[in-house]
């Protein structure tokens, strides 16, 4: 009988700690919950070097201070909030976005356009 305690007290350990290390490790890569919604470190970093790319296609290089400046961070952060939000709503609202719509969308944006026409190379 004794054995079969700490058997069951090892056990009840063992997932205690499994649970903990889980969680904190789930929560390592978690950034921020908008309505249930997770925003990963993944998809945080991802936006903010797609975002510091765009900066230095316009500025050029720039520095640590001119990003900190900038509250860069801050700024995707606050944008990604805004997408989980407005994603949250379409679905609540079954809006589906088509993949030609998309395209579309992306080709309209100027910044990907080369004398009114969308270019690949500038996308």
């Amino acid at each position: 009988f004794l054995y079969v305690k700490l058997f069951l007290v090892i056990i009840v350990i063992v997932f205690i700690f499994w649970g903990i290390g889980s969680f904190t490790s789930e929560r390592k890569n978690l950034v921020a919950k908008v309505n249930g919604i997770p925003i990963t470190l993944k998809e945080f970093q991802e936006y903010y070097n797609f975002q510091i790319s765009r900066l230095k296609q316009t500025f050029g290089e720039l520095s640590s201070k001119d990003l900190a400046a900038l509250k860069l961070k801050e700024q995707v952060l606050e944008e990604l909030i805004k997408l989980k939000l407005l994603e949250d709503q379409a679905e609540k609202l079954k809006i589906k976005i088509t993949p030609v719509e998309v395209t579309y969308a992306i080709s309209q944006i100027p910044s990907f356009q080369e004398n009114g026409k969308f270019s690949p190379t500038k996308y």
